[in-house]
């Protein structure tokens, strides 16, 4: 399940107190991440099996703090996809890095990885060796370099 609220349905507190419902939980419910939309985005959730898929954020109806959410992903099929080990806001031209449980890294383009609808299953982005598991996914964001640098890790106007 997902849920989008917005951000001012969630009130300050001081550090003591013991916060507000987010998302209601199923009994075996428990939480893979959390993410702030970010325009032109697309909500990428990736499977402890190596199933993934990229998700439209428009596709994401906001609903009230303290709800069920939204199905994300097809919930007949976990048996084959396993649980939802992350979930990331993505653009087009980011990369991701996934690592297994047995130490495996894998390094490629989002725009690799088909979009789908949100109750769809997803597809194979990880093959996994008998056992292992995906265990992490960051997200690498794209940014452009910038040219006034010197090679030593800070710009000529630092150095001077």
């Amino acid at each position: 399940q997902a849920l989008k609220i917005s951000e001012n349905e969630i009130r300050s507190m001081g550090r003591p107190a013991a916060g507000v419902t987010g998302i209601k939980f199923k009994a075996d419910d428990r939480l893979a991440d959390m993410e702030v939309f970010e325009k032109n985005g697309t909500l990428l959730v990736v499977t402890e099996n190596g199933f993934g898929k990229r998700t439209p954020l428009d596709e994401y109806p906001r609903k009230g703090r303290a709800t069920g959410g939204v199905m994300t992903i097809d919930q007949k099929h976990l048996d084959l996809t396993g649980e939802i080990v992350a979930a990331r806001v993505v653009q087009d031209e980011d990369e991701i890095s996934l690592i297994s449980s047995a130490g495996i890294m894998l390094r490629l383009k989002v725009k690799a990885i088909n979009t789908s609808g949100r109750s769809t299953r997803g597809f194979r982005v990880m093959d996994l060796g008998k056992g292992d598991q995906v265990a992490s996914v960051a997200r690498n964001v794209s940014m452009p370099l910038e040219s006034n640098g010197n090679g030593n890790g800070a710009s000529s106007e630092q150095t001077e």
